[in-house]
């Protein structure tokens, strides 16, 4: 219930953990049925459990890297002391997720810059087959292999795995 709530907020672009995270600050709603600032979330949550929400700023470093928020299935649940309450829990958990962000960064851009040597390794592989079958240029080659890719909606990365291969779809 919690998950789909909070995935609501996404498709819709509205709620009180978006507005939290948008406006950097803390928004209480004592009562979703009656709060009038985001009619098309309060809506789509009827008939859940959720009746009262209280979301705070996750602030690291001056940015704000996301909410926290807590639902209640009572109305008038949150007032401003457990507005207050959950502030002092967000600021060391918005360190603590600043600080595993920024350890995991390397390895995300590492993966990445490995996926991306990859993918150039295959398309100059793809391009010495087409060259040594059709006497071709390199920017013959690359060209045709753009074509192909454009014609079968695919990339040009998969286009050139299915070449070295031997795929027969891309030896036509």
């Amino acid at each position: 219930m919690v998950t789909r709530a909070d995935a609501l907020q996404y498709e819709l672009g509205q709620g009180p953990c978006l507005t939290a995270w948008a406006m950097e600050e803390t928004v209480i709603v004592r009562d979703v049925e009656t709060d009038p600032r985001w009619p098309d979330w309060t809506d789509a949550v009827k008939g859940m459990p959720i009746h009262a929400v209280v979301s705070t700023p996750l602030i690291a470093e001056q940015e704000c890297i996301g909410a926290l928020k807590i639902y209640s299935d009572r109305a008038g649940a949150f007032d401003e002391d457990e507005a207050r309450v959950l502030e002092l829990f967000a600021a060391p958990a918005a360190t603590l997720l600043a600080n595993i962000q920024a350890s995991e960064a390397p390895h995300r851009i590492s993966e990445a810059l490995a996926e991306s040597l990859h993918s150039r390794d295959l398309v100059n592989r793809a391009c010495g087959i087409l060259m040594q079958r059709h006497s071709l240029t390199v920017d013959m080659a690359l060209a045709e292999l753009m074509r192909r890719a454009r014609q079968q909606n695919s990339t040009l990365g998969q286009i050139s795995a299915d070449l070295v291969a031997g795929i027969p779809a891309a030896l036509d």
